[in-house]
């Protein structure tokens, strides 16, 4: 919330300057406002002409037939159902009243406000939206926190005549009080999840204890409730602490504290990635996005981010068939268990997968497989044979997709494929 239509402009071109460009500008200004008389005002409508121009332009190459008159309606749009193409919209009297977006979290407030207009626009962020969203943050430039508290007394007296005080006297609320107790909790339930795990908390104790041995085919199965309840958890305590990491000294946590906490999280995102890439599990790539956050506002530049990995959001039998397994696994730095498993749970799931498509070709696929990762338990074959068989293995898994060079000339497609291996091979 900007003071005037001028300010609000000067907002959008700074944040476009920084490298920010999924915001927007939504007021009552358009390009055809009447000519103004003194050299000042007409510089100013100058330049909110120019910024107001150069706005429309870059959504006008995003969205096609976007036009002026249109640029409001589709922007609200895209802000409601689709809030990572547009985070932040700002505005000066506009959409504080009437305007319901449930994802809005963050209202930043730098125009003096008082009674009711404040208490409507503080009501622009108090929709819950899951799972995430559990209340919103108000950043106050204008020192409005006092007025706010009365602006929500007087308008919510009525409201809620019939709850006893306490029941209401926390709807607003400092956030960084709010923040450490969700981070305490999240850490506690973070130690009580690590406590199912035998001592003393070996890569093989957790890799056994999320995924189950590798000999047991069932194990994936059976173990993923375990998995789901690591990544639910890991994930709250990474957001938990991406909400305060900043401000861990102003919130009273001592040096000792602060790097105990930063030691958790670390290892909690390290293990979460671990499990998810040894059990071959395909996990939403948004339980990244608060901790992301936290390094992008404390570290962000204007620089261009330069590519150090290969692994973006794929997954590991991606990875192998772009990089080639000798780099992903040195990449990945995993030791030779690890590997084993890693390497053994996404065949065997890519199997899974994808046997509806050709029954046959898959099924044969699962017995090689098996009886590999059975000579390899049993001692009968060295890590860098198994190493190679499987690689083998992955290229046959992929080769459904890709060009396949083991069928008659006339067999080419998928479909005749399919047909050709489960009608017995007759051409």
């Amino acid at each position: 919330m900007a003071s005037s239509i001028l300010e609000a402009f000067r907002y959008y071109a700074i944040l476009q300057e920084r490298g920010f460009t999924a915001c927007a500008v939504v007021t009552s200004y358009t390009d055809q406002q009447p000519s103004n008389t003194t050299t000042s005002t007409r510089d100013e409508s100058a330049e909110k002409k120019r910024i107001y121009t150069q706005m429309i332009k870059h959504y006008q190459k995003q969205y096609t037939g976007l036009t002026p008159d249109t640029f409001e309606s589709k922007l609200k749009k895209i802000f409601k159902e689709k809030p990572a193409k547009i985070k932040l919209l700002i505005v000066v009297d506009k959409l504080l009243t009437g305007f319901d977006s449930p994802p809005t979290t963050y209202l930043y407030i730098d125009k003096k406000m008082q009674d009711h207009g404040l208490f409507q626009a503080v009501c622009r962020v108090n929709r819950l939206y899951p799972p995430d969203k559990a209340h919103g943050y108000i950043i106050d430039y204008k020192d409005l926190f006092k007025s706010l508290q009365k602006s929500i007394k007087d308008y919510t007296d009525e409201a809620f005549g019939a709850f006893d005080p306490e029941d209401v006297q926390d709807l607003l609320q400092d956030r960084l009080t709010v923040a450490k107790e969700h981070l305490k909790k999240a850490r506690k339930n973070y130690h009580m999840l690590l406590k199912n795990i035998p001592t003393p908390h070996t890569a093989n104790q957790q890799r056994e204890y999320f995924c189950g041995k590798r000999n047991d085919i069932n194990a994936l199965i059976e173990t993923q409730p375990k998995r789901n309840e690591l990544y639910k958890i890991t994930r709250k305590l990474l957001r938990a602490y991406a909400n305060i990491a900043n401000q861990l000294t102003t919130a009273g946590y001592k040096k000792a504290d602060i790097k105990t906490i930063v030691q958790e999280v670390h290892q909690a995102q390290q293990l979460m990635q671990a499990i998810d890439v040894i059990s071959g599990d395909q996990q939403d790539i948004r339980q990244y996005d608060p901790i992301m956050r936290h390094i992008l506002d404390k570290y962000i530049s204007a620089k261009r981010s330069k590519k150090i990995t290969p692994f973006s959001d794929k997954p590991l039998l991606a990875l192998i068939q772009t990089e080639g397994l000798t780099n992903t696994i040195n990449t990945l730095g995993m030791d030779e268990e690890s590997t084993r498993s890693a390497l053994g749970n996404n065949a065997r799931r890519a199997i899974e997968k994808n046997k509806q498509l050709n029954p046959v070709y898959y099924q044969n696929l699962s017995l090689r497989l098996e009886q590999l990762l059975l000579e390899q338990q049993l001692g009968t074959i060295a890590y860098e044979v198994y190493l190679k068989e499987i690689e083998t293995l992955l290229e046959d898994i992929a080769r459904t997709t890709a060009k396949a060079t083991h069928y008659p000339r006339t067999i080419q497609t998928q479909g005749q494929r399919t047909l050709y291996d489960n009608l017995n091979k007759d051409e």
